[in-house]
């Protein structure tokens, strides 16, 4: 679907290597085009709404690394650049919210 057709409700949406990525009550994360206003990739692990993204970003301020959070307890780790997920790390409740740190 376009981003601007797409019936969609994001519980958050952030931005990284011109592409915004968007998390919903369905458990997805979507990845979309700025350029081409499309879906480019899905990213379906969650069991419960997706309610925060964040971008870890380096020093020198790219990242290939998307982290999301859900009802279901679960923190995922995505490869930008295949849309697949590297990690999972369980968490005792909910996540509302996720800051990511540059390791360095």
């Amino acid at each position: 679907g376009a981003l601007d057709t797409e019936p969609w409700t994001p519980t958050l949406c952030t931005l990284s290597r011109l592409e915004l990525y968007t998390g919903a009550d369905d458990g997805e994360v979507r990845a979309w085009s700025l350029k081409d206003r499309a879906c480019v990739g899905t990213m379906h692990e969650h069991q419960s709404a997706v309610t925060a993204l964040a971008v870890p970003m380096s020093a020198e301020g790219g990242s290939d690394r998307l982290l999301s959070a859900a009802r279901d307890r679960v923190v995922h780790e995505w490869d930008l650049r295949t849309k697949t997920r590297v990690a999972t790390v369980p968490v005792h409740e909910a996540a509302e919210g996720l800051v990511a740190l540059d390791p360095a």
